[in-house]
């Protein structure tokens, strides 16, 4: 008997740690048009929310992007940034706090791998507008998926006369 509970034991702490250690890894990053840093703040911001390690809040700043690839990720949250959450931000540039806007050809939101949990927040009534995608403004192939005050379409989205969300199973 004791050394069934001995196991139990180890095995509670094990997934403890486990959680602690997937808790600790996840973190705050941030991308702004023509950035090339590593994402940490916004004076080193990446370029695209595809840089970010699965498990982390990405704060996505005003702004033109070409298409974002999200395959792989997983436990991913993309938020729009704005003043009132980052404005005090070391590196914060008040032309942030603008509309995302995404084009550019293929799918102007790509997320065909990965294990899902992805949640994509334009935070405001049309933070995010994905349009003159060359086929799907969003094209995911992953379960669990959020989509946010994001606007599909309009000046030409989806010139191959592909559908604006394409989903798989």
């Amino acid at each position: 008997m004791m050394r069934g509970t001995t196991v139990l034991w180890k095995y509670a702490i094990g997934i403890l740690f486990g959680a602690i250690s997937a808790q600790a890894q996840a973190a705050d990053f941030f991308v702004r048009p023509g950035g090339s840093g590593n994402g940490a703040s916004w004076s080193t911001a990446a370029g695209s929310p595809g840089s970010a390690p699965s498990g982390s809040t990405v704060y996505v700043a005003g702004g033109s992007y070409g298409n974002w690839n999200l395959s792989g990720k997983s436990n991913l949250i993309v938020r729009r940034a704005t003043a009132s959450s980052h404005g005090s931000d070391t590196g914060w540039v008040s032309s942030y706090d603008s509309q995302v806007v995404l084009t550019g050809g293929g799918d102007c939101i790509n997320i065909t791998s990965g294990s899902g949990n992805i949640i994509i927040d334009g935070v405001v009534k049309n933070g995010i507008w994905a349009y003159r995608c060359g086929y799907h403004s969003i094209r995911s192939t992953v379960p669990n998926m959020t989509f946010r005050n994001l606007e599909l379409g309009a000046e030409g989205t989806n010139r191959n006369g592909e559908d604006g969300i394409q989903g798989g199973g």
